[in-house]
Protein backbone atom coordinates (compact mmCIF):
# COMPACT_ATOMS: atom_id res chain seq x y z
CA UNK A 1 0.00 0.00 0.00
CA UNK A 2 1.32 3.41 -0.93
CA UNK A 3 1.78 6.21 1.58
CA UNK A 4 -0.30 9.24 0.55
CA UNK A 5 1.15 12.76 0.54
CA UNK A 6 -1.30 15.60 -0.09
CA UNK A 7 0.02 18.62 -2.00
CA UNK A 8 -1.37 22.04 -1.05
CA UNK A 9 -0.70 24.97 -3.35
CA UNK A 10 -2.26 28.28 -4.37
CA UNK A 11 -4.39 28.42 -7.51
CA UNK A 12 -2.32 29.07 -10.64
CA UNK A 13 0.92 28.39 -8.78
CA UNK A 14 1.99 26.20 -11.69
CA UNK A 15 2.88 29.57 -13.27
CA UNK A 16 4.43 31.22 -10.20
CA UNK A 17 6.22 28.17 -8.76
CA UNK A 18 7.09 25.86 -11.66
CA UNK A 19 10.22 24.58 -9.87
CA UNK A 20 8.02 23.18 -7.08
CA UNK A 21 5.80 21.30 -9.54
CA UNK A 22 8.71 19.91 -11.56
CA UNK A 23 10.36 18.66 -8.36
CA UNK A 24 7.20 16.93 -7.16
CA UNK A 25 6.62 15.38 -10.55
CA UNK A 26 10.19 14.03 -10.58
CA UNK A 27 9.87 12.78 -6.99
CA UNK A 28 6.59 11.04 -7.83
CA UNK A 29 8.17 9.28 -10.81
CA UNK A 30 11.11 8.06 -8.71
CA UNK A 31 9.24 6.85 -5.59
CA UNK A 32 6.74 4.07 -6.13
CA UNK A 33 5.91 3.69 -2.43
CA UNK A 34 4.50 7.22 -2.21
CA UNK A 35 1.32 8.49 -3.83
CA UNK A 36 1.27 12.22 -4.48
CA UNK A 37 -2.31 13.44 -4.06
CA UNK A 38 -3.28 16.74 -5.67
CA UNK A 39 -6.24 18.81 -4.46
CA UNK A 40 -9.55 18.40 -6.31
CA UNK A 41 -9.83 20.65 -9.36
CA UNK A 42 -12.83 22.46 -7.89
CA UNK A 43 -11.38 24.72 -5.17
CA UNK A 44 -14.85 25.15 -3.67
CA UNK A 45 -15.26 21.43 -3.03
CA UNK A 46 -14.04 21.65 0.56
CA UNK A 47 -15.46 18.27 1.55
CA UNK A 48 -13.39 16.52 -1.14
CA UNK A 49 -10.26 18.47 -0.13
CA UNK A 50 -10.76 17.56 3.51
CA UNK A 51 -11.34 13.87 2.71
CA UNK A 52 -8.25 13.65 0.48
CA UNK A 53 -6.14 15.42 3.07
CA UNK A 54 -7.37 13.36 6.03
CA UNK A 55 -6.43 10.15 4.20
CA UNK A 56 -2.85 11.39 3.77
CA UNK A 57 0.11 10.90 6.08
CA UNK A 58 1.81 14.17 5.16
CA UNK A 59 1.02 17.53 3.59
CA UNK A 60 3.53 19.16 1.24
CA UNK A 61 2.65 22.86 0.93
CA UNK A 62 3.89 25.54 -1.46
CA UNK A 63 3.48 28.76 0.56
CA UNK A 64 5.27 31.40 -1.52
CA UNK A 65 2.00 33.15 -2.32
CA UNK A 66 -0.79 33.74 0.20
CA UNK A 67 -3.85 31.65 -0.62
CA UNK A 68 -7.19 31.10 1.06
CA UNK A 69 -7.33 27.51 -0.21
CA UNK A 70 -3.85 26.73 1.13
CA UNK A 71 -4.84 28.28 4.45
CA UNK A 72 -7.85 26.00 4.60
CA UNK A 73 -5.66 22.99 3.76
CA UNK A 74 -3.20 23.92 6.51
CA UNK A 75 -6.08 24.33 8.96
CA UNK A 76 -7.45 20.90 8.04
CA UNK A 77 -3.97 19.39 8.46
CA UNK A 78 -3.44 21.06 11.83
CA UNK A 79 -6.83 19.89 13.10
CA UNK A 80 -6.15 16.32 11.91
CA UNK A 81 -2.59 16.43 13.33
CA UNK A 82 -1.04 15.69 9.95
CA UNK A 83 2.53 16.98 9.59
CA UNK A 84 3.04 19.83 7.11
CA UNK A 85 6.29 20.35 5.22
CA UNK A 86 6.21 23.84 3.72
CA UNK A 87 8.28 25.19 0.84
CA UNK A 88 8.71 28.77 -0.32
CA UNK A 89 10.85 30.46 -2.92
CA UNK A 90 12.42 32.87 -0.46
CA UNK A 91 10.85 35.85 -2.17
CA UNK A 92 8.21 37.79 -0.32
CA UNK A 93 6.93 37.22 3.16
CA UNK A 94 5.54 33.92 4.37
CA UNK A 95 2.38 34.20 6.43
CA UNK A 96 3.29 34.19 10.14
CA UNK A 97 0.89 31.29 10.74
CA UNK A 98 2.84 28.92 8.47
CA UNK A 99 5.79 28.35 10.85
CA UNK A 100 3.30 27.74 13.67
CA UNK A 101 1.55 24.96 11.75
CA UNK A 102 4.36 23.51 9.64
CA UNK A 103 6.79 20.91 10.93
CA UNK A 104 9.40 22.62 8.77
CA UNK A 105 9.57 25.58 6.40
CA UNK A 106 12.11 25.18 3.60
CA UNK A 107 13.47 27.76 1.18
CA UNK A 108 14.14 26.52 -2.33
CA UNK A 109 15.71 27.85 -5.49
CA UNK A 110 16.05 24.64 -7.49
CA UNK A 111 14.37 21.27 -7.81
CA UNK A 112 17.34 19.73 -5.99
CA UNK A 113 16.59 21.74 -2.84
CA UNK A 114 13.07 20.30 -2.74
CA UNK A 115 14.10 16.78 -3.72
CA UNK A 116 16.69 16.60 -0.93
CA UNK A 117 14.09 17.51 1.69
CA UNK A 118 11.52 15.08 0.28
CA UNK A 119 14.12 12.27 0.15
CA UNK A 120 14.60 12.56 3.91
CA UNK A 121 10.86 11.95 4.37
CA UNK A 122 10.45 9.01 1.97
Amino acid sequence: MKVRWFVSHPSHSEDTAPVFFRALQQFDEEHDAIEIVWPPHDPMDLAARKTELEHSKLVIAEVSVASTGSGIDLGFAWTAKIPVIAFHQGTGIVSPIVPLIATSVNVYLTEDHILKVLATLA
